[in-house]
């Protein structure tokens, strides 16, 4: 589980933080739903990572090159943070 300790609890701050991880809460539902098995060796789960990564550069170049809306990329990184903490959940904590 994510802490909010730490985070700046006045106002908007705190809902954007909240919104945010809603969001990456709703999007490792989505993940599971749609790849419900997990790899079993370390290497190809975080090459799973690696892919969500490389797909947030690519959005984030796509920014930088035809001027694509931010969103794409606040996306793609929300993506990778889903899995970077399935990793975490599925290997113990």
């Amino acid at each position: 589980m994510v802490s909010l300790s730490g985070i700046n609890q006045k106002g908007a701050n705190l809902k954007l933080k909240i919104s945010t991880l809603k969001a990456i809460k709703k999007e490792m539902k989505r993940a599971k739903k749609l790849h419900p098995v997990w790899p079993s060796d370390q290497v190809h789960q975080v090459a799973k990572i690696v892919e969500e990564a490389g797909e947030a550069i690519q959005a984030a170049n796509s920014h930088l090159e035809i001027g694509a809306s931010i969103a794409f990329i606040r996306i793609e990184i929300i993506e990778c943070l889903g899995t970077c903490i399935r990793w975490l959940e599925e290997n113990g904590g």
